[in-house]
Formats: C-alpha cells, sequence, structure tokens
C-alpha cells in the first residue's frame, strides 16, 4: 500500500462529493456561495 492513497481517506470522498455537488449547483444558482449553502441545507 503507497504511504498516501486517496482511495482509503474519507476525507477526499467527502471532497469529491462536494465539488461535483457544486459543479452541478453553479448550473442553477448565480453565485459559488449560493451553490455552497445549497449543499449544506440552508438553500
Amino acid at each position: 500500500l503507497p504511504p498516501y492513497s486517496p482511495d482509503l481517506n474519507p476525507i477526499e470522498k467527502t471532497w469529491g462529493n462536494i465539488k461535483k455537488h457544486l459543479r452541478k449547483a453553479l448550473l442553477v444558482y448565480e453565485t459559488f456561495w449560493a451553490a455552497l449553502l445549497s449543499y449544506a441545507g440552508f438553500n
């Protein structure tokens, strides 16, 4: 096993999910902030 394996690092998967959501949300929302808040469930 290599010293660094992104497949086994949970934060890598979390950031991947956030980035995937933001890519989709930025097509709908006007600003990055609104897209980020939509991921957090505030919108």
